[in-house]
């Protein structure tokens, strides 16, 4: 089967995986939120060459859940729990090790948050990333051409990044016309999410290259590891959150 056709397949498995998840409700979905992150966790802390990975990862999936439960905790306290894995870090990797909570805990809080919201805006947001990063791939595989960002991705293209954002535009018409809440403004910010989802993307590449990682892991046939597959989510999440927390968008 040919690679292009394993990563699609393996991408679109992803999304009815995180609906799924939601579907389940409380706690489970809670609990399926901090196992994944603790899995995001794991990946980017051997992918910066944390010491005790596997450990501090158990910790901020688990600390992930317990600080959601705890009223007495406020919620942003998540950016902090890097810091077990910053202390025992290589002295040079120890301000990635603290990014961790920022990078990975702060965003899936935010997709918490999303889904808390309403279903549609959780669908919404994984339809949006999942279909940028689904027809970046095709686009960028079927037209190649000039090169989005080199130094971070060789393989990234712009017509990549507008395959993207039509994908993302497309799946926002469907819900145009399903959601009666929906205004056109809606098509602003998806392609917003969209480029955010595409940075994300870029700023994992950037970190892969500078430790000579191909992919964060091999859990995903044909795209890696979590990391890989969720790269995307981590920075359009928070958007989509600040977008519905302000009343930018009502789905």
């Amino acid at each position: 089967m040919p690679n292009i056709v394993v990563r699609l397949l393996s991408a679109l498995v992803l999304v009815p995986i995180l609906v799924g998840g939601y579907m389940l409700g409380s706690p489970y979905w809670l609990i399926f939120l901090g196992i994944i992150t603790g899995l995001i966790s794991l990946e980017w802390l051997k992918l910066i060459r944390n010491e005790a990975a596997i450990a501090n990862a158990f910790c901020i999936g688990l600390f992930f859940v317990i600080f959601i439960i705890l009223p007495s905790i406020p919620l942003w306290a998540v950016a902090f729990l890097g810091i077990p894995a910053a202390l025992v870090g290589q002295p040079q990797h120890r301000s990635l090790a603290l990014f961790t909570g920022v990078y990975v805990a702060l965003p899936m809080l935010t997709i918490l948050l999303v889904s808390d919201i309403s279903a549609n805006s959780l669908l919404w947001l994984a339809s949006v990333v999942w279909l940028t990063d689904t027809f970046a791939l095709i686009f960028g595989k079927t037209i190649g051409g000039p090169k989005l960002a080199p130094s971070l991705s060789p393989n990234k293209t712009w017509a990549g990044l507008f395959g993207g954002l039509f994908g993302a535009l497309a799946v926002t018409g469907v819900f145009m016309v399903y959601v009666e809440s929906a205004t056109p403004a809606l098509y602003v910010w998806a392609a917003l999410v969209s480029l955010a989802g595409q940075a994300g993307d870029l700023f994992e590449s950037k970190f892969k290259r500078m430790f000579d990682v191909k992919d964060s892991g091999a859990l995903i046939p044909g795209h890696g590891g979590i990391l890989d597959r969720m790269d995307s989510f981590l920075f359009a999440a928070p958007i989509v959150w600040a977008l519905l927390a302000y009343g930018m968008i009502k789905l």
